[in-house]
């Protein structure tokens, strides 16, 4: 989880050796969080103008429109299915359903306090992961955050996932996107 300053002119050469070590752990760090305790202690969502990249099934707009007061959502999604079925969802005058990706957002500059991505940055084509973080920073207006939720690869799981679906390199892709785009210096862990 990072929640990143918006800061239109920075830039990093990253280690690219990392990746093959990217497991975030500090045994240290003993506090278990619920997703949502995470980002409603990092975000002040109360009021502001959200954007959701990769929304899936709308249930973590739901959770943030209808618990932060006074805030809008546009939740993005490129899975066409996915997108017909959330467009039919009446219940959430705050939010507005669009389709498409983050590697090309279909708003004007600067429109949104806050960013998030919710388990999606990997998903997005390796190719266009550094556009998409480039179309994040557009549409954030300064001093506006983005939020990143990204699965860590390590564990017993992951290491039976691999065996029919292997996310680890992805996972790892997403990960160094982020740090070329916004170093560490940036983030809030």
């Amino acid at each position: 989880m990072c929640p990143v300053p918006f800061n239109a002119n920075n830039s990093a050469a990253v280690d690219h050796s990392r990746a093959a070590s990217m497991h975030i752990k500090n045994p240290a760090i003993t506090e278990v969080l619920t997703r949502r305790a995470a980002y409603e202690g990092l975000l002040p969502l109360a009021g502001a103008r959200v954007l959701e990249l990769g929304c899936g099934p709308a249930e973590l707009t739901r959770e943030i429109a209808t618990n932060a007061p006074g805030v809008s959502v546009t939740a993005l999604e490129v899975d066409r299915i996915q997108h017909q079925k959330n467009v039919a969802i009446q219940d959430l005058p705050n939010v507005v359903f669009g389709l498409g990706g983050a590697e090309a957002i279909p708003v004007p500059d600067a429109s949104f306090d806050i960013v998030v991505m919710f388990h999606s940055l990997h998903h997005v084509p390796l190719q266009s992961l550094d556009q998409a973080l480039l179309e994040i920073r557009r549409t954030l207006k300064p001093g506006g955050l983005a939020y990143f939720e990204e699965p860590v690869f390590d564990g017993e799981y992951c290491e039976i996932l691999r065996l029919y679906h292997d996310e680890q390199f992805v996972r790892e892709a997403a990960f160094q996107a982020l740090m070329r785009r916004w170093p560490p210096a940036y983030w809030s862990l």
